[in-house]
């Protein structure tokens, strides 16, 4: 299955089923066989003792905490969650090595709208750019070089990214700032199409990845529909 997921043909089938709404449909279906806890044991998995394991988009942070089950002091785990009470949660783990950045990762710094999830467990809260009749709070915002420059986070191994339609934000602005992060080896991306759709942004965002590809030593894997890694 997973050569499918590299192929051309799985592609154009999946720009097919965005045009005629069915991703959504497809992507529960394949999550009911267990594809996305395979993504994150692959992401744990490949994690290493003396790594900087950035989380971004850390949510409730089950994969800190998967992290620190494999691997305990030995991974330093970098939890960024804008979410005021996701944040403050997270800052109750209990770990060594461990820190939470209360800022969404972008290619700006600044502040933007953040909207609240509808579910319990507030996995849909995200970035917004159309404030129209929803519940949203100003959160703070910063790019890659500030991560690393002004709040001299540690230089990562790994990053996984799961922010719910702002993944172009923060690759470009990880792209934009590669010579620097020559320590980094992967990144695992959560993508939802749907909303970068909605954004106008599912052709900038291929092309992103092509200039990744191009412009770097990093190859695109496809896990899933939802699910690729960038890795060298």
């Amino acid at each position: 299955m997973k050569f499918f997921y590299k192929s051309g043909l799985f592609l154009k089938l999946r720009k097919i089923g965005r045009y005629l709404g069915v991703n959504k449909f497809l992507r529960s279906v394949i999550d009911m066989n267990g594809y996305q806890s395979d993504f994150d044991n692959m992401m744990i998995n490949s994690l290493r003792k003396g790594d900087v394991f950035w989380d971004i988009g850390s949510n409730q942070g089950e994969l800190v905490e998967k992290a620190k089950s494999f691997l305990g002091k030995d991974i330093y785990c970098i939890a960024f969650e804008p979410h005021p009470i996701l944040s403050r949660n997270l800052k109750k783990l209990n770990f060594k090595n461990y820190q939470v950045v209360d800022v969404a990762l972008s290619n700006k710094v600044g502040d933007a709208d953040f909207t609240f999830g509808s579910d319990l467990l507030q996995t849909t809260g995200r970035i917004i750019f159309d404030t129209n009749n929803l519940n949203t709070a100003k959160v703070n915002v910063i790019d890659l070089e500030h991560a690393l420059n002004v709040l001299n986070l540690k230089n990562p191994n790994v990053i996984k990214i799961d922010v719910e339609g702002h993944e172009y934000e923060v690759l470009s602005s990880i792209l934009s700032n590669i010579n620097k992060l020559n320590k980094l080896r992967a990144i695992y991306v959560e993508i939802h199409m749907t909303i970068l759709d909605k954004r106008k942004l599912s052709s900038e965002m291929n092309k992103l990845i092509n200039k990744f590809k191009s412009e770097t030593k990093f190859k695109q894997n496809w896990i899933d529909l939802s699910h690729f890694i960038l890795e060298r």
